[in-house]
């Protein structure tokens, strides 16, 4: 009996999946970067909040990569373009997600404010989405996750 509840309780547990736009980037681009993806970050999550693409997948990153040239970028790319899992700090709990990095040189960023960087961020995300390069957790309905984000990061560009 107390291992039919306990299935029943991790069925009803809705694991919903959170979205962040994040960067590694150099000091004097994280501002513009920060004040593009913050919004942008908030937005996608409303979308997203309630939402499950299955494979156990609590988390999508899309993260900035802006530590100068490309192969300054390359340093960083590695570590965060990938899918795999890590322990919450504080909850100390299992989180998986999935990380797509999205390099951007210091010549693409030179003078560019944060509307701008918000095209930039969102092209390259939908790119990255049409062909992404890191192993997509088994289990995760990947073609129907790419079409929801594809069509938030319209709405949002629009608005």
């Amino acid at each position: 009996m107390g291992r039919y509840l306990q299935e029943i309780e991790f069925l009803d547990k809705v694991i919903s999946m959170k979205i962040r736009c994040t960067s590694c980037a150099l000091e004097n681009v994280s501002d513009v970067i920060s004040k593009a993806t913050i919004p942008m970050e908030d937005e996608f999550d409303k979308v997203f909040s309630e939402l499950s693409y299955g494979g156990e997948v609590d988390q999508f990153l899309a993260v900035a990569i802006a530590a100068g040239s490309l192969e300054d970028n390359q340093e960083y790319f590695k570590e965060h373009n990938r899918s795999g899992t890590y322990k919450h700090p504080i909850t100390k709990e299992k989180v998986k997600f999935i990380s797509f990095a999205l390099p951007f040189t210091e010549e693409e960023m030179k003078g560019v404010n944060d509307k701008e960087f918000s095209k930039l961020f969102c092209n390259a995300l939908k790119e990255k989405l049409d062909n992404p390069d890191v192993k997509i957790t088994k289990g995760f309905d990947y073609d129907k996750f790419s079409l929801d984000m594809k069509a938030a990061i319209d709405k949002y560009s629009s608005d």
